[in-house]
């Protein structure tokens, strides 16, 4: 089930690394005792036996998932509590931003702020800082993204993971702690719901719109307010993921009016569309409180800009991604140097898709 961990180097000498464990006979006793690295296959223990694992352990520890994919999660544990989870595709920034806590220029005020920070928790740190949310929000928002990426992570199907019983977990900037326990016994709910809906998408990566005309077996239906604000959030840009996060429900509640939703044939997936070429913008006259964009990729944009070219002529003239271009669009928009002349709709979903969940494309 388990191997050795590969790295020799990071082994204790006086302490050993157990090949295989008994979850239901581990103690905290030979957790404490006997384990310092723990390497396993998703495809042979699934991560809620993994956490299972974790909990009866009562343990410090820091977990580490690697998906096949390439996606990063990692949470710091202590004491069967996650104190601490991060992902590399959905960071805490794309979280607040997704659920509208703050703003794309919120979070690049902050972003910019954080790298004056030293130590772990740059970002957090920043944040705190500038006091664009109140301490006990930014907990609460926190505590609401571990739940978040405890249900990422339980998704996984393929990767591996590694349980490090040595990882310095105490220092954190936030004091947040969320009981593994719930999360295991939701958990295994919000799985079945998630894997129903997958069965009717087949795919989670694609955009959902509403369904213009319902399936002839559905007469009629009742929608609660909860059905209403995850079906807001189908606009055809948006994926499962996205809508979960966008929606600012709490993720069981979420899950139950999306299967719902999917079910009856109201919401229906689509091939995403990107934008770029939907998007034409004019510069504003210039005065004396405008200046010229002081880094270069924003004054290249700049002078591209015509009122006739695309976002997605200027991109691929410029040699730049995507991201780029609508990041520093969107900056140079703020600042009123330039507005949209076509597309505001599609810049809009563009802000969300890039800026919010952090998507990168070519």
């Amino acid at each position: 089930m388990f191997k050795p961990a590969g790295n020799s180097e990071r082994q204790p000498t006086d302490k050993r690394i157990v090949p295989q464990v008994d979850l239901d006979n581990l103690n905290e006793v030979s957790a404490r005792k006997r384990l310092t690295l723990l390497d396993g296959d998703l495809e042979k223990l699934p991560l809620l036996s993994v956490f299972r694992l974790v909990k009866v352990s009562a343990s410090n520890c820091r977990l580490i998932v690697t998906a096949a994919e390439g996606e990063t999660l990692t949470f710091d544990i202590l004491v069967g509590s996650i104190q601490r989870a991060s992902s590399t595709a959905y960071q805490f920034s794309n979280y607040l931003l997704g659920t509208g806590a703050l703003t794309p220029l919120d979070i690049y005020e902050t972003s910019e702020r954080s790298r004056l920070v030293q130590g772990r928790g740059k970002f957090i740190t920043a944040l705190i800082e500038s006091q664009k949310l109140d301490f006990n929000s930014i907990v609460d928002h926190f505590a609401q993204y571990i739940r978040f990426v405890f249900f990422r992570s339980i998704q996984l199907s393929n990767g591996n993971f590694r349980i490090n019983y040595d990882a310095d977990t105490d220092r954190q900037v936030l004091t947040v702690s969320v009981d593994i326990e719930p999360l295991l016994k939701q958990g295994a709910a919000d799985l079945t719901y998630w894997k129903e809906i997958l069965n009717v998408l087949k795919d989670d990566d694609l955009s959902l719109e509403l369904n213009p005309v319902l399936p002839p077996n559905v007469k009629q239906i009742t929608l609660t307010a909860e059905d209403w604000q995850c079906l807001s959030q189908f606009n055809g840009r948006r994926s499962l993921t996205e809508v979960l996060v966008m929606s600012r429900l709490p993720i069981d509640r979420a899950l139950i009016s999306m299967r719902k939703l999917v079910a009856n044939g109201i919401t229906r997936s689509v091939e995403p569309v990107h934008g770029t070429e939907l998007v034409i913008f004019q510069r504003e006259p210039m005065s004396p409180s405008k200046s010229m964009p002081a880094d270069i990729p924003s004054n290249l944009i700049y002078r591209k800009i015509d009122g006739e070219k695309s976002l997605l002529a200027i991109q691929q003239a410029l040699g730049m991604t995507r991201e780029e271009v609508v990041e520093r669009c969107y900056l140079m928009a703020k600042g009123e140097l330039i507005s949209v002349k076509d597309g505001k709709n599609e810049f809009r979903n563009l802000v969300e898709q890039i800026v919010v969940m952090g998507k990168k494309q070519q």
